[in-house]
């Protein structure tokens, strides 16, 4: 329900989920890395989990941790999701991490640029937390750690121009800019980022 109301999500499609199985079905120490472009990831990762046929755990931020409340940090843990603070030394998730890679049977998903970008066709740079976290497991596991990329990208199901072009004129009015209409969007864009 959350997936189609609040995220908008209407067709989720998920290629090459073999692969993952596959690395699992060897005994490996699996790590999923991937874009993070909306917030909406991880409902699309739920469902590859669902394709996979078993279920993720998924690092994340403290910030979503903080941003739903006791019911819903309780549900996020349940479904997986245990927290890490990126600003800090956070020894206790990174162990958490690296222990989940040596010795549990289901795969550890994390997106490795660190925030929400919504860039839809291209990778920020990632962090170094993803990196550290196979290497220090793959120093002393009794298993192969592999890392599996994974890129998200989504599309819109019918233009949004004209929906695009009215936001962009309440956008201008609400700085008290005449609205230049007779210019193409990424123009009209631009021209907002330049002031």
């Amino acid at each position: 329900r959350k997936c189609r109301v609040d995220q908008q999500l209407m067709n989720i499609q998920v290629h090459q989920a073999e692969i993952v199985r596959q690395a699992i079905d060897d005994g490996n120490g699996v790590l999923i890395v991937s874009n993070h472009s909306t917030h909406a990831d991880a409902y699309s990762m739920n469902e590859a989990s669902d394709r996979v046929g078993t279920p993720f755990h998924y690092l994340a931020t403290w910030h979503v941790f903080d941003a739903v409340g006791k019911f819903g940090q309780w549900l996020l843990q349940r479904h997986g999701v245990f927290s890490i603070d990126r600003e800090g030394t956070d020894r206790v998730a990174f162990k958490k991490a690296v222990n989940l890679l040596q010795e549990d049977k289901h795969p550890l998903m994390i997106f490795p640029e660190g925030e929400v970008y919504h860039c839809n066709d291209r990778l920020t740079p990632f962090r170094e937390g993803a990196s550290a976290i196979a290497l220090t497991a793959a120093k002393r596991a009794k298993r192969p750690i592999v890392c599996i990329p994974c890129g998200m990208k989504y599309r819109y199901l019918e233009d949004p121009t004209d929906e695009l072009l009215s936001v962009m004129d309440q956008i201008e009015r609400s700085i008290h800019w005449r609205t230049r209409q007779h210019n193409p969007l990424p123009q009209r864009l631009s021209l907002i980022h330049i002031s």
